[in-house]
């Protein structure tokens, strides 16, 4: 869903090698976390294992998780633009 948001309504270019690692990096960190609460506060590591935690159905925490994705494809799509 947040790979359709970031190229049609972002209008951002993604390549699938850096997007790809992107999120890799992202759900790799969230599964050496760990005790979410030995890691920083508010990073978006913590953020988005926290939200994972939690009821999937739950909408604000479907809504962190997004954010936190588009963010690192929006840094993704930056990189191949350079």
């Amino acid at each position: 869903m947040e790979i359709d948001y970031s190229m049609n309504v972002k209008k951002q270019s993604l390549e699938p090698r850096p997007a790809r690692e992107a999120l890799n990096g992202l759900y790799e960190r969230v599964d050496s976390l760990g005790d979410v609460s030995t890691f920083g506060a508010q990073s978006d590591v913590a953020h988005y294992a926290r939200a994972a935690l939690q009821a999937t159905n739950d909408r604000s925490n479907r809504v962190t998780r997004g954010t936190i994705v588009r963010k690192l494809l929006s840094s993704a799509s930056a990189l191949t633009q350079t």
